[in-house]
C-alpha cells in the first residue's frame, strides 16, 4: 500500500518579506537613533553612571571658578545638546548599512573624553547598559519581522 503525504510550505513567502526588509535596514536602525539620544540624556543626567562608571567629581575650584552646579557638562549646553537633540549644532547620526551611529563633533568632546594636564578624563559615551542594548535588538529585530 503506498501512502501519499501532501507537504504545503507557507515560509517562503515570510522569508521573500525577511529578505526584502534586510536588503536596506536602515529603516529599523533609524528607529534606534532616538533612543542613542536618550541614552545620551541619561549618561549626562546621571553624570556617566548610566554608561557604567560615573565621571569623576568637578573640583572644587572649577565649580568655583564657573560658579555652576556639578551638572556643568549639561549647563554649557553645546556637548549636551550635540548628543542628545537632533540638528543641534556638532550632532550626527549615520545610518550604515549594518549600524547606527549616533556622536558629536564638538571641539570640546576630545578634551573630555582624554583629559588634560589639569582636568580627569571622562568617558562621555560610557557603555548602554546590556537591557537597553538587548531592547534595541529585539526592536530591530521586530522591525524587520513585522509584515
Amino acid at each position: 500500500m503506498t501512502e501519499f503525504v501532501k507537504i504545503s510550505e507557507n515560509v517562503t513567502s515570510y522569508l521573500d518579506a525577511l529578505r526584502d526588509r534586510i536588503k536596506d535596514p536602515r529603516v529599523p536602525l533609524a528607529h534606534l537613533v532616538p533612543l542613542i539620544r536618550e541614552y545620551f540624556a541619561r549618561q549626562f543626567e546621571s553624570a556617566g553612571s548610566e554608561g557604567g562608571q560615573s565621571w569623576a567629581p568637578l573640583t572644587a575650584s572649577t565649580m568655583e571658578r564657573h560658579g555652576v552646579r556639578p551638572q556643568m557638562l549639561m549647563e554649557t549646553g553645546t556637548l549636551w545638546a550635540s548628543l542628545t537633540q537632533e540638528g543641534a549644532k556638532y550632532g550626527y547620526a549615520y545610518l550604515g548599512k549594518d549600524f547606527v551611529k549616533v556622536g558629536t563633533r564638538d571641539p570640546v568632546a576630545h578634551l573630555l573624553e582624554n583629559g588634560t594636564p589639569r582636568m580627569v578624563a571622562r568617558d562621555i559615551e560610557g557603555a548602554p547598559p546590556e537591557q537597553a542594548v538587548e531592547r534595541w535588538s529585539d526592536l530591530v529585530a521586530d522591525d524587520l519581522l513585522e509584515e
